[in-house]
């Protein structure tokens, strides 16, 4: 029962946090992004199993892995940084048990493609980002 609770609550946030980015996608709305990734990163790093694939459906599910592929190309670097920190958790077979899926979807939008020029970035996290995220799909 107690991991029903949790479950459900991930999910309510996670919903909040995707409805927060698809209301924060014009421009000037840098600081909301971050701040609803950060919500999404904090709650996948902590994710037990259970919690971590409830989180990896639904964002399959409700269009979540695309804004995150677009937001890992956002202008602002907290921004895509933190998208691709989600990312990579989401691709993640500690995170998400189903994390196959995701990887899937990832390479079928062109993801990797996508997620290639951050791995010259000048920025370092930006550059360890992008590389754990493609690591992390390219493992089975």
């Amino acid at each position: 029962v107690e991991d029903d609770r949790l479950v459900l609550l991930a999910l309510k946030v996670a919903s909040d946090a995707l409805e927060a980015l698809d209301a924060a996608s014009s421009e000037g709305l840098e600081e909301a992004r971050a701040k609803a990734l950060t919500s999404l990163g904090q709650l996948l790093e902590t994710a037990s199993e259970a919690v971590g694939q409830a989180i990896g459906n639904f964002m399959r599910k409700a269009g979540g892995i695309e804004v995150l592929l677009d937001l890992a190309n956002d202008d602002d670097r907290v921004v895509h940084q933190r998208a691709l920190m989600v990312l990579g958790n989401l691709v993640s077979d500690a995170v998400d048990p189903d994390s196959q899926e995701t990887k899937e979807l990832v390479l079928q939008l062109g993801g990797v493609e996508r997620l290639v020029p951050h791995l010259k970035s000048t920025d370092w996290v930006t550059q360890a980002y992008a590389s754990a995220t493609v690591q992390n799909i390219a493992q089975d």
